[in-house]
């Protein structure tokens, strides 16, 4: 059926590929990933969602911010959350995109771009990520170092509820 130098669609696994479940960060036994207190959440905004590939908004001046920029700057952060899932991540990301862009389908079209460019960039930013925001603790000190780093959260960005760290943790396992 095809020419020379053409493959078949079978020969790929395109679900495999574009659904990726990237393992969790381990820990060697007797050891627990906890979340460091001091996280410092950076983002690289809507310009580098694909595994370090820069997209392009053809027509722009690739400086335009996006209507659902917030949801890149959130898909970012999110990464960096030691434990969550990459995928809990991206559907967060795609959630939040089309309800940014509503009926808009120039905007529609880009967030598709990249959605793609954020699936085909594999394992890669997530692991970076989640090996930047995690450290291996010994399982008798997981709860406490749990509080800590919530509480530092609570410190930075919501003084008023630091009292929540202690209920916080404690729900970190369900």
């Amino acid at each position: 059926s095809g020419g020379a130098g053409t493959v078949a669609a079978q020969d790929f696994d395109y679900d495999n590929m574009m659904n990726q479940n990237c393992p969790d960060f381990r820990c060697s036994s007797g050891y627990s990933p906890v979340p460091k207190s001091r996280t410092k959440f950076e983002s690289t905004g809507c310009s580098s969602m694909g595994g370090g590939a820069l997209m392009m908004n053809p027509g722009g001046n690739g400086n335009d911010e996006k209507p659902y920029e917030h949801c890149c700057h959130q898909w970012h952060a999110c990464y960096q959350i030691c434990g969550i899932s990459k995928q809990s991540c991206d559907t967060t990301f795609e959630t939040c995109s089309k309800q940014a862009c509503g009926l808009d389908t120039q905007c529609t079209k880009d967030i598709e771009i990249n959605n793609m460019m954020m699936k085909l960039g594999g394992c890669k930013k997530y692991d970076q990520a989640q090996y930047q925001a995690c450290e291996c603790a010994p399982s008798h000190q997981v709860p406490q170092k749990r509080e800590q780093a919530i509480r530092y959260f609570y410190k930075k960005f919501a003084p008023d509820n630091v009292d929540k760290a202690k209920d916080l943790a404690a729900k970190a396992d369900t």
